[in-house]
């Protein structure tokens, strides 16, 4: 997948959900110029996780600029597991460094209470695979959140009304791999090129403007929360 990314000029920030993933990302690809491993610790996984990889995932901290997954699961398979996510969740936001990183939420059926703990900490991040309701798309956007795209999101309704609603200068994109799919097959960080088209499409612009608008997207954001510039177009195959 990796080598199909560097043909297309597809950077691909790796989403992983616990610290042990990440270390492993880091030790297999972290030298690669198309490849940005970022620091997980999926709200599906933080209540099975002991305390030593938990406290691993802040001692991992200073190793990435990119943050994800983090946040809360509401859905029937998070909701036994809920207080000790926000537990979690509310101890990362109260970190000081993680103002100073790209994240990545994953807010399934807690729309409301992720974009909440977000404004409190006065943090930034990206909303992925976004399915709550429009009215809290509008505050998390007043709140400076930003939003990715996947492929599976172009085609349901509920993805076409928050599109129609977020502002060119909010989007990203995302595979979300491999739990997104293209026909029979999982995602791959190339998909995220169709996904631009569409945008285009949509913002009514050629495929070449609508990729530089993802990228300076991207680009805002990071040099909004990291110290230093990094970044091309970006993927979350995580």
């Amino acid at each position: 997948m990796l080598s199909e990314a560097r043909e297309r000029r597809v950077v691909v920030v790796a989403v992983t959900e616990t610290p042990s993933a990440f270390q492993q990302q880091l030790t297999t690809h972290g030298k690669d110029n198309y490849l940005r491993p970022a620091l997980g610790l999926h709200p599906l996984r933080a209540a099975q996780l002991s305390g030593s990889e938990v406290e691993r995932f802040f001692a991992s901290l200073g190793r990435t600029d990119y943050v994800g997954e983090i946040g809360i699961d509401r859905s029937p398979q998070g909701k036994p597991t809920e207080a000790r996510q926000l537990q979690i969740f509310d101890r990362i936001l109260a970190e000081p460094r993680i103002r100073e990183k790209v994240l990545t939420l994953h807010s399934r059926g807690a729309a409301r209470q992720v974009v909440e703990r977000m404004e409190q900490a006065s943090a930034v991040g990206i909303l992925h695979w976004y399915t709550g309701s429009t009215s809290i798309a509008e505050r998390a956007l007043a709140a400076g959140l930003y939003f990715s795209i996947n492929p599976s999101m172009l085609r349901t309704k509920a993805g076409g009304r928050l599109l129609a609603l977020l502002p060119q200068g909010r989007v990203l994109t995302e595979t979300d791999g491999p739990f997104c799919r293209q026909g029979s097959r999982e995602c791959r960080p190339a998909d995220v090129l169709p996904v631009v088209k569409a945008l285009g499409r949509l913002w009514g612009l050629e495929d070449r403007e609508a990729a530089d608008q993802v990228v300076n997207n991207l680009t805002r954001l990071h040099r909004q929360v990291v110290p230093s510039p990094d970044i091309g177009p970006a993927s979350s195959p995580g």
